[in-house]
This record gives C-alpha cells, structure tokens and sequence, in this order.
C-alpha cells in the first residue's frame, strides 16, 4: 500500500510516500502565513497527482494551532474531493504504538524522532530510496519528515 503522510507545521508542510518501509519520496516545502490554506490545497493536490497515494496521513492538530489546524483540515477536505482514504494520527499514538517513551518537551520528541529514524535506517528496518537517502542526508532539519516516517510505520 502506499500511503501519503502528512506534517504540517507553522512553517513548514513535509510529507514523505512510503510504500511498507520504503520512502520512495518525501517534500518539506515553505507554507505563507497568509495563505496557509491555498498553499497547503496547492501542495497535497501535485502530491496526490505524482504519487497517486491509496492513503493519506496526516497528523491531528492541536486547536490551539489555528494554521495547523487548518491545514490538516485541507488536507482532510482533499482526500474527500480525491477520493483518497484518510486517517489522522496524534503524536501520542504514535509514540505508543511503535512502544516509545513519550518526552515531555516538544523539541525532545523530535529529536527522539530522528533518532529513532537513525537506528532503524543502520538496522535496516527502514529503507529509502537511493536518491532519497541522498536528500534525506543533506537535510539540516530532519524532524518533520522524520515525524512522517515514524508516523507511516506506526500503522
């Protein structure tokens, strides 16, 4: 099955393909403040065109976030135009469900993210696509696809 998972954050909207525990793709593009939602309706639409997705992820926005929120509500709103099955998951489920210990700091959850990315990438329990480790390894900031790619594995 390959599933579309979805971050979107204050400034940043990632979302990474994966195809069981391969990342055949992934994309952190800027979002505008002032145009959060067409630029996320702009950005989910060329994702679901180039990958044709069988299912969307996206991770469950807090109210207090209203640029979040809102995103994952268009993103939400695009798979019910696409005809896409979509979920949404909290950061707390997915800690549960792949059996970590939740930090309490946000920053702290990134980073444990990441690290976990790390491990299963040099145990070979997670692959990516050759010119996707080479992206993925340029990267400064890995927490928000890390955030996708524990997000897929944890279904």
């Amino acid at each position: 099955m390959k599933r579309l998972i979805c971050d979107p954050g204050v400034i940043n909207f990632c979302y990474a393909v994966l195809q069981d525990t391969l990342v055949t793709d992934f994309n952190i593009s800027k979002i505008r403040r002032c145009a959060v939602i067409p630029d996320t309706v702009a950005l989910i639409r060329e994702a679901i065109e180039k990958h044709a997705p069988d299912e969307i992820i996206v991770e469950l926005q807090l109210w207090r976030n209203k640029a979040c929120k809102e995103m994952e509500i268009a993103i939400r709103c695009a798979c019910c135009v696409f005809d896409i099955a979509c979920r949404a998951m909290s950061a707390r489920t997915k800690f549960n469900v792949l059996g970590m210990a939740i930090p309490s700091k946000h920053r702290e959850r990134k980073k444990a993210m990441v690290n976990e990315v790390e491990r299963r990438l040099a145990e070979s329990l997670l692959s990516l696509a050759p010119d996707v480790l080479d992206r993925y390894r340029s990267l400064k900031k890995k927490d928000d696809l890390c955030d996708c790619i524990m997000m897929g594995l944890s279904l």
